[in-house]
């Protein structure tokens, strides 16, 4: 009787102390699976993180290293993305991510049920396209195109951000970023970029124009101080030596980074979101 009584302690004392921590693990890794699957804005699709280990790919995990993004991050992005889309077309940009999106939503597809149009959210699509089209702005005046370039890794796909300023009111005129899917280093990121930013200039009527960067090699190249050496850069710097003699004036001026912090969070967005914008 002793002997089966000390027998059942020992079967006890070994089984249940390891069902309880089996039991702990499978409710701890249910709990990660309900609340930790994300979408990577890096590559669209979604994984799983979990504790120990990870399904993240060695790319995802240096992308999120190189760039300093959490999901609190990538969360804010996409709602200030949502709030610049709502702003542009004159709505209302105040609410939380679900209705923001709603809002967005009821704009571009859907009427009210009962077939009414509200003033507020529906309005006349023909009149919205009259107010998006380009401003034609002053010849005379001086205005500055901040650009800046953005790729995770130093050839891979990359993000441009592009901000046109009044250099005299100091007041924003128009910003956009473009995404280039192919794989590209940031030099031909920024030279495409500022490509696209010349032609917008000149779309809008500008003549006098500053060139605002933080890469200083790209700036002295097109300046004149410094040669291009390399051969997938020449053919993108001459179409903006091109660009540039039909302005009256247009200068190059390097600033830091943090003068140039608009430019670059547009670029960042690009790569972030995988969408181009105002472009």
């Amino acid at each position: 009787m002793i002997f089966q009584k000390k027998t059942a302690i020992m079967v006890m004392a070994f089984f249940v102390p390891r069902v309880a921590s089996l039991g702990r693990r499978f409710s701890f890794l249910s709990y990660f699976q309900t609340h930790s699957s994300y979408c990577l804005p890096y590559s669209g699709q979604v994984y799983t993180m979990q504790r120990h280990f990870t399904l993240l790919p060695a790319s995802a995990e240096n992308y999120q290293a190189n760039t300093n993004l959490t999901r609190t991050k990538v969360r804010r992005m996409r709602v200030a993305e949502l709030r610049e889309g709502l702003a542009s077309r004159g709505l209302e940009t105040s609410g939380v991510r679900n209705i923001l999106v709603q809002r967005l939503i009821q704009f571009e597809y859907g009427n009210p049920s009962d077939g009414s149009k509200d003033k507020e959210i529906f309005r006349d699509k023909e009149s919205y396209k009259d107010e998006k089209s380009k401003p034609t702005l002053s010849a005379e005046r001086l205005y500055v195109l901040q650009f800046r370039g953005h790729t995770p890794t130093s050839i891979s796909e990359a993000g441009v951000g592009l901000v046109l300023y009044d250099a005299e009111l100091q007041e924003e005129i128009w910003s956009g970023r473009k995404y280039f899917s192919q794989r590209i280093s940031r030099f031909e990121a920024e030279y495409k970029g500022i490509t696209i930013g010349l032609k917008i200039a000149q779309s809008l009527g500008v003549q006098r124009l500053v060139l605002q960067g933080d890469n200083k090699v790209i700036l002295n190249q097109i300046g004149g101080t410094f040669n291009v050496k390399k051969d997938n850069l020449r053919k993108l710097y001459w179409s903006v030596i091109a660009l540039k003699e039909d302005f009256e004036q247009c200068e190059v001026q390097c600033i830091n980074s943090i003068e140039n912090n608009k430019a670059k969070m547009q670029a960042t967005r690009a790569v972030a979101t995988k969408k181009s914008q105002g472009i």
